[in-house]
């Protein structure tokens, strides 16, 4: 196992702690949940999500946006 040193702002810290607290855990094991469930990867609703947003578009059709970029860039 590896260890992490992090620094955090005093609110984050307090808000970890009493998660930590609902939860019956350590600070440690809490600050180690947060972090393995940020990086699991739910793919599937990821792709979900992805679906629904393009469902929402309703198939409409979005100009090229390389002409907006260079015309910002030349500003």
């Amino acid at each position: 196992m590896t260890t992490l040193t992090l620094r955090i702002e005093e609110d984050l810290a307090h808000r970890l702690a009493e998660r930590a607290k609902r939860h019956g855990t350590s600070l440690e094991d809490e600050a180690r949940s947060v972090i393995a469930e940020a990086l699991r990867g739910d793919w599937s609703s990821f792709w979900e999500k992805a679906d629904r947003i393009r469902l929402g578009l309703g198939g409409r059709q979005f100009s090229d946006s390389a002409e907006l970029i260079r015309e910002d860039r030349e500003r």
